[in-house]
């Protein structure tokens, strides 16, 4: 009997590690976000790096903020004023297809979790 349970608690370990190995291997897959990701540029506030913006989106920033080739930068007193104005621009304009589903739900842009907002804009922008 030993020698059943034995077998039967390895056989279901195997196929555990054979189950958790294929889902990690999707979830850093997903987590470095393919190629979206790897062209989006860095979205920086005041000097700190706070997020990544996707190609599309860094075009239509032009007008609002400084964009380069590596990064989407903005330097304001109150970025939250800021970001409020150029995101309801570009909403109206309809320029940027995220901010299709504004839904007025405020979003903290923070390096970690943790610490304080460096900025709120609306979810949808986010």
């Amino acid at each position: 009997m030993r020698r059943a349970l034995a077998v039967c608690c390895a056989s279901s370990a195997a196929a555990l590690d054979t189950v958790s190995s294929r889902l990690l291997r999707r979830v850093k897959r997903v987590d470095a976000g393919g190629d979206a990701y790897r062209s989006a540029r860095d979205f920086v506030l005041n000097g700190e790096a706070l997020g990544k913006v996707l190609p599309q989106a860094a075009d239509a920033l032009k007008p609002f903020f400084a964009v380069t080739d590596d990064a989407v930068a903005l330097d304001a007193a109150d970025p939250t004023a800021v970001l409020k104005d150029a995101f309801d621009a570009l909403r109206a304009q309809d320029a940027i297809p995220m901010l299709r589903g504004w839904r007025d739900e405020p979003f903290a842009i923070r390096p970690s979790f943790a610490a304080p907002a460096r900025a709120v804009v609306e979810r949808a922008a986010a």
